[in-house]
């Protein structure tokens, strides 16, 4: 990736805005981005319009000027339709995004980075939030607070490896300018533990101990297809071909797959 440079990724920016006839334009304050736009005047401004500089305490790195963007686009759409409301936007000026409480600080990354990945709600819960919910929801975001959860977890895991990414991305968003990549540890193919696999035979015996015989049929199923855990709920014969089942919903989308058959 190249080194991130604020002042030529906010005048692309601009350029951006003005390409798609966004009448707003950023500007840097420090490590600070700031919108200046023109809004209807605050209460007690008197009446019309007035060039505002709007500073919403995102800060100047790549996920700063992601959110600041989208910021651009949701300001100038609720100019053009009438809906825009100071009280709305001054709430938010009125807590730097340094001071957030984490929960407010997680929803609002959450929508942002849902905006820029394909990330389901579904996909979130399963993964960021069993990271990101073990960080004090009430308290604002530091560096103390990511190292703890990061040091929680195993060194050298798969776990702790996901842990550093996800908090990384968070820790970005929220432009505490810390570098977690010394954190995650060598992970890789080497630190896996030897799986012990049972052979045929084993699994036969198993599953002849299984006194429900919907549940046996289950595991036969599981085991025959190597399907995983949920999918057996949807799945099909592929028609005329009982040595091939079709999986229609699942982590890896649709796919099919093939008994070995009887050795």
């Amino acid at each position: 990736m190249s080194k991130f440079d604020a002042d030529s990724e906010i005048a692309a920016l601009n350029q951006r805005l003005k390409a798609a006839c966004v009448s707003t334009s950023v500007f840097r304050n420090g490590n600070k981005l700031v919108i200046r736009v023109t809004l209807p005047k605050k209460p007690g401004d008197g009446l019309g319009r007035k060039r505002y500089p709007l500073s919403l305490g995102i800060s100047a790195n790549r996920d700063g000027i992601k959110l600041v963007e989208a910021k651009c686009h949701e300001l100038a759409r609720q100019v053009q339709n009438g809906t825009f409301d100071w009280q709305h936007w001054e709430r938010d000026r009125a807590v730097p995004i340094d001071e957030k409480p984490i929960a407010q600080l997680i929803t609002e990354f959450k929508e942002h980075y849902q905006r820029s990945h394909r990330c389901s709600d579904i996909t979130w819960a399963n993964t960021w939030r069993y990271t990101l919910d073990k960080l004090p929801p009430h308290e604002p975001l530091t560096e103390v607070l990511i190292l703890a959860v990061i040091k929680s977890t195993k060194e050298d895991s798969r776990i702790r490896e996901l842990t550093v990414t996800r908090l990384q991305h968070l820790a970005d968003y929220a432009g505490l300018g810390i570098d977690l990549k010394s954190y995650k540890g060598k992970y890789g193919s080497q630190s896996l533990e030897p799986r012990t696999i049972p052979t045929d035979q084993q699994i036969l015996e198993w599953r002849d101990r299984i006194p429900n015989e919907s549940w046996k049929w289950v595991y036969g199923m599981l085991s025959t297809f190597g399907l995983r855990d949920h999918e057996i709920f949807f799945c099909r014969f592929v028609e005329n071909d009982p040595m091939t089942l079709e999986v229609l919903k699942g982590k890896t989308g649709d796919h099919t797959g093939n008994s070995p058959g009887v050795g």
